[in-house]
């Protein structure tokens, strides 16, 4: 009977994360192009026919309409179910590790929503809105407040997860300072082209959350993993380039990127737009920072013992 209930509570948690997910897709497609994300009916980008209920279950319309838009046949983006589908296995593995601490969970649900969405936007953008900042160091001072509630919780020590990480207050304060402050200096001194404002409030938001020795593990994973997929990118391009004629088509196809607000298509051809030149490091940081959130503690002793500590 325990086990059911609990299965129950991890399917509620899970549905509604598809849901929350569904409204995260709302914020990913319209706060790049300016539109409100408050106000105003679901609509295709392609025929922009207004969405009703049955178009917006989350995850199974995408799945039961075969991946089109019921009215215009055009296809819809596969990030709408990903993005969904993700957000909503996050909480439940959220759930999983902070169940005992509910508005530590909470917070997590948050945290983790906020980075997803900056993942796909400064993806295909090369954006990072300050209102998923905000949230993720109001996610911190949540966990923050939870842990001085709950004092030292010495009493979970029968739980197999610690209250998160055992990171003190002092340690979210360097926390916030030491990734974003490093980022800040490079700016100046880069006057803004190495690095970007986004990155800054990014780092110093998470390091609420995170604590600094997390953040440096945040450091070192998003710059390895940002390194590799680059040089897999620059291989890519570089293998793609013969194959195109002359200088005047890739200007056509640059300047047919414009389309990025039409369809199914839009995040497709989004995610080609930094291959070329610019490589946003927001999703390889918020990567890191959703892995450092779960491994963390694990990740530094391993690292710890590696170096003979």
């Amino acid at each position: 009977m325990e086990t059911l209930l609990w299965l129950y509570i991890y399917f509620v948690i899970f549905v509604v994360g598809l849901c929350v997910g569904s409204f995260m897709n709302v914020q990913i497609y319209r706060l790049p192009r300016g539109i409100g994300t408050v106000k105003g009916r679901s609509f295709c980008p392609d025929c922009g026919h207004t969405l009703h209920a049955r178009d917006l279950v989350p995850l199974f319309s995408y799945i039961f309409l075969g991946g089109r838009c019921r009215y215009c046949r055009a296809p819809i983006s596969p990030r709408y179910a990903a993005v969904e589908l993700l957000n909503a296995l996050l909480w439940v593995a959220y759930a999983y590790k902070f169940m005992l601490h509910p508005l530590t969970m909470v917070a997590h649900f948050v945290f983790g929503s906020s980075l997803l969405c900056i993942i796909f936007i400064d993806a295909a953008h090369m954006l990072i809105f300050d209102r998923f900042n905000v949230a993720i160091a109001l996610s911190g001072v949540m966990i923050a407040v939870d842990k001085f509630l709950c004092g030292n919780a010495g009493h979970h020590h029968h739980h197999h997860h610690l209250f998160p990480q055992d990171v003190t207050i002092v340690d979210r304060l360097i926390g916030a300072l030491c990734v974003s402050g490093l980022f800040l200096l490079i700016a100046i001194v880069s006057r803004g082209r190495w690095i970007g404002e986004g990155d800054i409030k990014l780092t110093a938001a998470a390091g609420l959350v995170l604590g600094w020795k997390n953040m440096l593990g945040v450091l070192f994973l998003a710059s390895l993993a940002g390194s590799v997929i680059s040089l897999v990118l620059l291989g890519i391009a570089k293998r793609r380039k013969p194959a195109r004629v002359g200088g005047d088509n890739d200007g056509a196809g640059d300047a047919a990127s414009p389309k990025e607000a039409g369809g199914g298509q839009e995040y497709a051809a989004d995610e080609e737009a930094p291959a070329g030149h610019a490589v946003p490091f927001g999703p390889y940081l918020a990567g890191a920072m959703i892995v450092m959130s779960f491994f963390g503690a694990e990740i530094i002793d391993f690292y710890l013992k590696l170096c003979g500590f």
